[in-house]
């Protein structure tokens, strides 16, 4: 009797009541010291040189997917329209669900004045801007982008550094797939890169600018990338992350303990205990669970099939009539690494509920207290 082939496939979430729980702890905001040299003198503690912000789904340069097609044609003019896409975004938005370009100068003056050793090196910070789509297609070409991105970034660098990676909603699934990428073998690599080439040859091309650059090229150097940790804001449960990802992994939850049978559950408006006009904490981290993406364009049809191959590979067994089971399971936590949640009402009341509560991540005024709970968790035992 023949074996059936096995498949390659990721863990993801599937919010059953037999899946493993994670670790999550509740946690008081006003217990960090968000004075910039304490700080700064624990991220130099990780070793942390540079910090990266990573935005989330509908606030990046390309959330159709229409310039990823105009970059075969042109990667020039892919490139000047994703400027000006993302321009657009960050005017609208501003500091609603998004890091502008002022986030980083904030991060950067408030890194500099941490830093009182005039011979040691500032920590800096940057940007790292995506298409924003909401589908598994988007993510990875993001994951691969973002890859592409710490390759080059080392080759000019002095030495080789730790990175913070800190990112806003389905910015932090591209970290788990990026997770899976630089820990995958020689044998499951050949595997991923033939899944992708039956679905699309289109897809086996990253465009950066005019630089064009083939998924395989980039998966052969994971190894040229520096060690880096993450930590995520309002992370939908989507991916699982890789066993095998040895930097930190922390999540933050705007959360607000509405049974204290249940504290670490989320109850949607659905739910008795919730009232008109009640903060609830981060409904959008609730609401991007399996089941919740959108297709690409019905005049993509190569990236139809992709995303098609994308989700067998991703997410195996979501369904979309198991949406609202997993709405009702309210579940806050990650399998992987730590999940802390955060009653944004102490730090902000006016802005808690931004987005229904999903854009208070993003304000400048809670930057300090972000690098606060960021450099502290990274360096718990």
């Amino acid at each position: 009797m023949l074996k059936k082939k096995k498949t390659l496939s990721f863990p993801h979430h599937t919010l059953l009541a037999d899946e493993v729980r994670g670790s999550v702890r509740i946690i008081d905001g006003l217990d960090y010291d968000r004075a910039a040299p304490q700080v700064v003198q624990s991220l130099r503690r990780r070793d942390i040189s540079r910090l990266l912000f990573i935005h989330g789904t509908f606030a990046g340069d390309d959330v159709s997917g229409l310039f990823r097609q105009i970059s075969h044609l042109s990667p020039t003019w892919s490139s000047r329209l994703k400027q000006l896409t993302k321009k657009g975004v960050d005017t609208v938005a501003g500091e609603s669900g998004n890091f502008a370009p002022s986030y980083v100068d904030t991060c950067n003056q408030f890194l500099a004045s941490g830093s009182s050793d005039p011979a040691t090196r500032n920590i800096t910070a940057d940007l790292f801007s995506w298409s924003g789509e909401n589908h598994h297609l988007g993510r990875l070409h993001a994951a691969l982008k973002l890859l592409r991105r710490l390759q080059k970034d080392t080759t000019t660098a002095s030495e080789k550094e730790r990175v913070l990676i800190l990112a806003h909603s389905h910015g932090g699934n591209v970290l788990a797939i990026l997770s899976h990428l630089i820990t995958l073998d020689r044998t499951k690599r050949e595997k991923f890169l033939r899944h992708l080439a039956t679905a699309s040859s289109m897809g086996l091309v990253v465009h950066d600018g005019d630089e064009r650059t083939t998924i395989r090229q980039i998966l052969q150097q994971c190894d040229a990338i520096p060690d880096f940790d993450c930590v995520t804001l309002g992370t939908p449960l989507r991916y699982r992350w890789s066993a095998e990802f040895r930097g930190k992994i922390i999540h933050v939850i705007n959360h607000r303990v509405m049974d204290n049978a249940n504290p670490y559950r989320c109850f949607l408006p659905i739910h008795r205990f919730a009232h008109q006009g009640e903060f609830l904490g981060d409904l959008i981290q609730q609401i991007g669970v399996g089941g919740s993406d959108f297709p690409p364009s019905i005049f993509t049809p190569n990236e139809r099939r992709m995303e098609a191959k994308l989700a067998r590979l991703f997410e195996p067994t979501v369904k979309r009539k198991d949406y609202i089971r997993k709405l009702k399971v309210g579940r806050r936590e990650s399998s992987d690494g730590t999940t802390l949640l955060l009653d944004y009402v102490q730090v902000d009341p006016a802005n808690a509920n931004r987005l229904l509560g999903h854009g208070i991540y993003t304000a400048e005024s809670l930057l300090p207290l972000h690098l606060a709970v960021a450099s502290t968790e990274i360096n718990r035992d």
